[in-house]
C-alpha cells in the first residue's frame, strides 16, 4: 500500500495511495474499452451458499442464549432479514432491546464459527475466472473475517480487491456500503454493476447510483426481484459474461 502504511488491502480505510492514483489514471484511460470499471458483488447467496452456515449459527446463538427450543428449520426460514428482527423472530420474541443483543452474539458466534460449509453456487467461479480482468469487490450482510475464510478455502482472495462486511457499514438498503467499497477500490458508483440476490440488494445498487443485476438462485424470488426493476436478471450466473461483454 502506498503512503508507508503496513495495511491488509481489504481494509476499510480509503486514504489516497500514490498506486490508487495511478490505477484511477489507468481506468479513465481504459473505461471507454470495458463495460464496467468494476463488479460488485453481495456475498451470501449470491456468490455462495450460506444460509445453512447462517442458520446454525443462528441456532447455536440462541441455545447458548437460553431459547433451546429453536430449530435448525426455524433458522433457515428466516435467513435474509436485518440480523435483530431475524433473531427475534427466530426465538419467538418481541423486544427490541434483547434483539438487538442477540444480534451481538450473532456476530461473535460467526466470528468464531465461520462458514465452513459454505460452496460456491454453479458455474460463478468459471464465471469470475472468465471476467478476471475486471476489478471486483464484495459488499455483504456478514463479517469480513467470515466471507475472507471462505474466499481462501477457494482460492479466491487474490481475485477480490475489496471487501466491505457489517462491521464496516450500515445495513443494507443503505448505500453507505457501496459508496465505501467505491471509494476503497477508487472508482465511481454509476461505472460499476451491483450483482446480489436479495430485493434489497437491488434497492441498495439504486440508491448507490450503480446498474443492478439479480441473480435467481439466491433469496430472492424472481417476482421480489423483478419488482425492484434491476437492470438485469441472470438466468443463469454465467449470463453475467454476456452481459458484461456485450454492454
Amino acid at each position: 500500500m502506498g503512503g508507508g502504511r503496513d495495511q491488509h488491502p481489504w481494509s476499510v480505510d480509503s486514504g489516497t495511495s500514490t498506486d490508487g492514483c495511478l490505477r484511477t489514471g489507468i481506468l479513465s484511460v481504459i473505461f471507454g474499452l470495458m463495460s464496467f470499471a468494476a463488479l460488485l458483488f453481495d456475498f451470501d447467496d449470491c456468490l455462495f451458499a450460506t444460509a445453512d452456515d447462517r442458520a446454525w449459527n443462528t441456532v447455536r446463538t440462541l441455545h447458548e442464549a437460553g431459547y433451546e427450543e429453536v430449530v435448525f428449520e426455524k433458522a433457515r426460514a428466516e435467513i435474509g432479514g436485518e440480523t435483530a428482527i431475524r433473531m427475534m423472530t427466530t426465538a419467538g420474541i418481541d423486544d427490541d432491546e434483547i434483539g438487538h443483543r442477540l444480534a451481538s452474539l450473532y456476530e461473535e458466534t460467526n466470528r468464531r464459527e465461520g462458514y465452513p460449509k459454505a460452496v460456491p453456487y454453479p458455474e460463478v467461479l468459471e464465471t469470475l475466472e472468465a471476467l478476471k480482468e475486471f476489478p471486483m469487490g464484495i459488499f455483504s450482510a456478514s463479517l469480513r473475517e467470515a466471507i475472507v475464510g471462505v474466499l481462501d478455502r477457494h482460492n479466491l482472495s487474490d481475485r477480490v480487491e475489496a471487501i466491505i462486511g457489517l462491521e464496516d457499514a450500515e445495513e443494507k438498503p443503505s448505500p453507505d456500503g457501496l459508496f465505501k467499497l467505491c471509494d476503497r477500490m477508487k472508482v465511481e458508483p454509476k461505472d460499476c454493476l451491483f450483482i446480489g440476490d436479495n430485493p434489497k440488494d437491488i434497492k441498495t445498487g439504486k440508491a448507490a447510483g450503480t446498474k443492478t443485476a439479480a441473480v435467481l438462485h439466491g433469496i430472492g424470488t424472481r417476482k421480489d426481484l423483478q419488482k425492484q426493476d434491476p437492470d438485469f436478471i441472470l438466468e443463469q450466473f454465467s449470463d453475467l459474461i454476456s452481459i458484461v461483454r456485450e454492454r
